[in-house]
């Protein structure tokens, strides 16, 4: 589950200093001091390709980061002009960086949380000036070339830097799958060479500079013959592990594929489905096999791995791990969004040119559709709730095979109850309620009690609300998630 503000509190101040991404202060800061802080630590989290940088108000910044609170009101304080200090601080950061304002009640005091985004449009400048942490303190970064030049390189899209440079006509054709490529958008393939490179620079997949051809990542990471032609990106390659029992201390097959994200997907999904069981149920006298999982949410959630992953982490390609009772599709890169909202949040991704790219190209679903009739999918075969964890490093989706209601942890009834609340709303604008969980769960009628105990539970955790809080009435009670 995601981690709450405290516990990320608690966990930060055990750090034994502030780093390039964390600064930690107690009252009364200036605007101007708040301003230069926000460009630092943007521009740090940038340059150590951290997901977040944070600005908290109410701890010492000397070790033991003794927890003191702080008078410090964002929502009072002003900017030069009497200008609200949010809207203030928004107009003075070129280009503008993302960041919001969080008031924490810790048991401890009270703190105000500056949650703030990496940069990714350049150095973020403010009043005209850009700032770097170095170690705990903020330094002009004009004095730092190697790092502004770092950050100003990151600012170019993955998909956009080279793969391989100065190509021939022939080189193309020969690492690109351009059939393939001509067969999922269903566009006619031109009969002349000059006409498939054309359509290739059009989609972004070769880029004439610097005196030649060259394959960008978008092309080559989508539609290459083979990643070992492209020495940059064969490490980004899929990896499937198949294990025999639950655990890792047996793998019986462990393959790496070797073509672009596109031309092998179908291929990659087909070898995943032929590791899994097979089981056969036999219905009068016909023979049907059953897959355990089912291939829409395999198929949404492989997808979602290679799209969503960090390309700049090295040495993590995605990854899929086979277990008798699981499966755990893996990616580098933290989550850009809490794990609990990936049913409902619009998404967002590192990788926007080559997510719109595989989306035209039908391995995607259609923005925003794909969790939620992923999730339907496991609901509908009554499988366990699959997890979603940030992992530090990356993002893990455990898929299970079918268990008994009381083979189910509370924690994983909750999150059942939860996600099953969420894709009603979702899917259908209706709310959960007793009998539809015990339709989900398999719970009989005599037993709805047990339903009951699972939504006090859930509600106890804050993953879902009354939809209605005014009414008494327990029998007919709905519930909706706790973000609507």
């Amino acid at each position: 589950m995601v981690v709450s503000p405290i516990t990320l509190i608690d966990e930060l101040v055990q750090l034994p200093s502030e780093t390039e991404h964390l600064e930690f202060k107690l009252n009364n800061p200036t605007p101007e001091v708040i301003g230069e802080c926000i460009s630092a630590l943007a521009n740090s989290a940038c340059l150590h390709l951290q997901n977040e940088a944070y600005l908290i108000f109410g701890i010492e910044n000397d070790p033991p980061h003794e927890i003191k609170g702080t008078t410090f009101d964002h929502r009072v304080t002003k900017g030069k002009g009497e200008e609200d200090l949010e809207s203030w601080l928004d107009g003075m950061l070129v280009p503008k960086v993302d960041f919001r304002i969080e008031e924490i009640i810790h048991p401890k005091g009270r703190l105000v949380i500056f949650y703030i985004h990496p940069a990714s449009s350049g150095p973020i400048k403010f009043r005209g000036k850009s700032w770097i942490r170095i170690g705990s303190y903020n330094k002009c970064l004009s004095e730092y070339p190697d790092k502004e030049a770092i950050i100003w390189d990151r600012r170019i899209p993955f998909e956009k830097k080279y793969a391989k440079e100065k190509v021939s006509e022939q080189e193309i054709l020969d690492l690109l799958d351009y059939d393939k490529y001509f067969e999922l958008t269903g566009i006619s393939q031109p009969e002349k060479t000059d006409r498939i490179i054309e359509k290739l620079f059009q989609e972004n997949f070769l880029d004439k500079k610097r005196g030649g051809m060259h394959i960008l990542n978008l092309g080559a990471m989508l539609l290459a013959r083979n990643l070992k032609d492209f020495p940059k990106l064969e490490q980004k390659a899929v990896r499937v592990i198949t294990y025999k029992g639950m655990n890792r201390l047996n793998a019986i097959k462990d393959d790496t594929g070797t073509k672009g994200y596109a031309v092998g997907f179908e291929g990659l999904i087909k070898y995943i489905n032929d590791q899994l069981p097979q089981p056969e149920i036999i219905e009068g006298t016909l023979r049907q096999i059953v897959p355990i999982y089912p291939p829409k949410a395999i198929r949404e959630f492989v997808a979602n791995v290679l799209v969503h992953q960090d390309f700049s982490a090295i040495g993590a390609p995605p990854l899929i791990e086979i277990f008798d009772n699981r499966i755990e599709i893996s990616n580098p890169g933290r989550p850009l969004i809490e794990t609990n909202r990936f049913i409902d949040h619009p998404p967002r991704s590192r990788n926007e040119i080559l997510t719109d790219t595989l989306r035209r190209m039908k391995i995607c679903e259609k923005r925003g559709s794909g969790v939620d009739r992923a999730m339907h999918a496991i609901e509908a075969a009554q499988l366990p709730p699959p997890n979603i964890e940030d992992t530090g490093d990356g993002v893990r989706v455990t898929i299970y095979s079918h268990k008994d209601l009381s083979q189910l942890t509370k924690e994983e009834q909750c999150r059942a109850c939860y996600y099953h609340c969420s894709v009603k709303y979702v899917l259908t604008q209706e709310a959960m309620t007793n009998d539809s969980l015990c339709k989900r769960l398999a719970i009989e009628e005599k037993n709805k009690a047990v339903a009951s105990r699972i939504i006090n539970d859930t509600l106890e955790q804050k993953l879902i609300k009354p939809f209605d809080p005014e009414s008494s009435s327990r029998r007919y009670a709905k519930y909706i998630p706790f973000w609507v």
